[in-house]
């Protein structure tokens, strides 16, 4: 079983952004590096995985509270 990050890849010559998969074996692992991504400045567009679905902006929300909290 794959958790998988989406994201926007914006770099690039690329006139439309590029939507590139990443699969992890677990959901803490594709959490952490989703946020990862995000504090590189890639717009990460879902988490997915077994039961599991996290949106955009679910996503932003998470990680707002995740910075917060490691604060």
């Amino acid at each position: 079983m794959w958790y998988t990050i989406e994201y926007l890849d914006k770099r690039g010559d690329a006139v439309q952004p590029l939507l590139t998969p990443m699969l992890f074996r677990d959901r803490d692992a594709a959490l952490s590096n989703a946020l990862a991504l995000l504090q590189a400045g890639f717009s990460v567009s879902k988490v997915t995985g077994p039961d599991f679905e996290m949106n955009q902006v679910a996503f932003a929300a998470y990680a707002q509270a995740r910075m917060r909290r490691e604060r």
